[in-house]
């Protein structure tokens, strides 16, 4: 879905795979009449970036019981310690963690 105000404009679209974890960019002039997904429509789009994997996101390793604690309803101490411990020797980025405490501004500066 293209928003109202990038119809008809240069716009440097994202697609985002999230089964397969990869995206790719495109630049496209957006007219209306070519987001129909009918045949032939990417013909006025130019590739900026090709299909390329996301970065790791750990979350996708843990089973939906991880899960629930890790989103659950305990507070933010708790669910990135679980998280952590769920995850030994993984790295776990920052925005895995703002992810974890979403809702909290900014989850590693004390408001956990």
């Amino acid at each position: 879905m293209i928003p109202r105000e990038g119809r008809c404009e240069i716009t440097l679209m994202i697609q985002i795979d999230a089964k397969q974890h990869r995206f790719q960019a495109l630049l496209m002039r957006t007219h209306r009449a070519w987001l129909t997904g009918k045949k032939d429509n990417c013909d006025y789009a130019l590739e900026v970036a090709p299909w390329t994997p996301l970065p790791p996101e750990p979350v996708r390793l843990l089973s939906m019981e991880q899960l629930r604690v890790v989103f659950g309803s305990d507070g933010m101490r708790k669910r990135v310690i679980a998280l952590f411990g769920y995850l030994p020797e993984q790295v776990i980025p920052r925005t895995t963690i703002t992810i974890v405490g979403a809702g909290l501004g900014d989850p590693l500066k004390g408001h956990v």
